[in-house]
């Protein structure tokens, strides 16, 4: 009862104070109410690694790596590569509440594409 109770208190304060502000400004806030919400009682289920779709519609193409990181904290995985004598570096986030990773790449330090990828099945 004491759970339930917790979530929708969550849930209200979420939306009365402007959702995904919350979210970009509380990682660790998030990271407890979708830890409660699997059922983790310790809230510690979700990585820090996660975005949300609203952090991630929000990013804009040619935003900064560094606003980037700024906003929704350090990814999960990097990878990078030199082809043709363009250096692309890949960032990759979990997505909350679903199955699946964002890739977020980045050409002279600026965001040049931005990818959601779903398990086949």
């Amino acid at each position: 009862m004491v759970k339930w109770i917790l979530i929708v208190l969550g849930v209200i304060v979420f939306f009365a104070v402007g959702g995904s502000a919350v979210v970009a400004k509380a990682p660790e806030a998030r990271e407890r109410v979708t830890g409660i919400i699997r059922g983790d009682e310790d809230g510690e289920g979700q990585g820090a690694a996660q975005i949300s779709s609203t952090e991630y519609v929000g990013l804009r193409r040619s935003a900064t790596s560094a606003s980037v990181r700024s906003r929704i904290g350090e990814p999960e995985k990097k990878h990078t590569a030199t082809v043709e004598g363009v250096k692309v570096e890949c960032w990759y986030y979990g997505i909350v509440a679903a199955t699946g990773s964002y890739q977020l790449c980045f050409v002279s330090g600026k965001l040049s594409s931005r990818s959601r990828y779903a398990p086949s099945g």
